[in-house]
Protein backbone atom coordinates (compact mmCIF):
# COMPACT_ATOMS: atom_id res chain seq x y z
CA UNK A 1 0.00 0.00 0.00
CA UNK A 2 1.72 3.52 -0.85
CA UNK A 3 2.45 5.86 1.95
CA UNK A 4 -0.17 8.62 1.15
CA UNK A 5 -2.65 5.50 1.22
CA UNK A 6 -1.26 4.57 4.60
CA UNK A 7 -0.78 8.08 6.18
CA UNK A 8 -4.58 8.88 5.01
CA UNK A 9 -5.76 5.50 6.52
CA UNK A 10 -4.68 6.73 10.61
CA UNK A 11 -6.97 9.95 10.42
CA UNK A 12 -9.86 9.46 12.66
CA UNK A 13 -12.88 8.18 11.41
CA UNK A 14 -11.14 7.50 8.03
CA UNK A 15 -10.46 3.91 5.96
CA UNK A 16 -8.30 4.37 3.16
CA UNK A 17 -8.29 1.79 0.74
CA UNK A 18 -5.63 1.87 -2.53
CA UNK A 19 -7.48 2.84 -5.66
CA UNK A 20 -6.47 0.13 -7.78
CA UNK A 21 -7.28 -2.79 -5.02
CA UNK A 22 -11.27 -1.34 -5.90
CA UNK A 23 -10.60 -1.26 -9.74
CA UNK A 24 -11.93 -4.93 -10.03
CA UNK A 25 -15.18 -6.75 -10.40
CA UNK A 26 -15.86 -6.96 -6.72
CA UNK A 27 -14.78 -3.62 -5.97
CA UNK A 28 -18.26 -2.04 -6.04
CA UNK A 29 -19.43 -4.55 -4.29
CA UNK A 30 -16.50 -4.14 -1.68
CA UNK A 31 -17.49 -0.42 -0.95
CA UNK A 32 -21.38 -1.19 -0.79
CA UNK A 33 -20.07 -4.07 2.20
CA UNK A 34 -17.72 -0.97 3.96
CA UNK A 35 -20.53 1.13 3.62
CA UNK A 36 -22.69 -0.93 5.39
CA UNK A 37 -20.54 -2.63 7.77
CA UNK A 38 -18.49 0.73 8.97
CA UNK A 39 -21.43 3.34 8.79
CA UNK A 40 -19.95 5.31 5.93
CA UNK A 41 -22.17 8.16 4.86
CA UNK A 42 -19.60 8.85 2.29
CA UNK A 43 -17.12 7.43 -0.07
CA UNK A 44 -14.26 9.86 -1.09
CA UNK A 45 -12.24 8.44 -3.79
CA UNK A 46 -8.53 10.22 -5.19
CA UNK A 47 -6.54 8.63 -7.80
Amino acid sequence: MPKIVEEIDQLDNVCAYEYLNLCTSGGAEFMKEQIDEKGFDRIIMAA
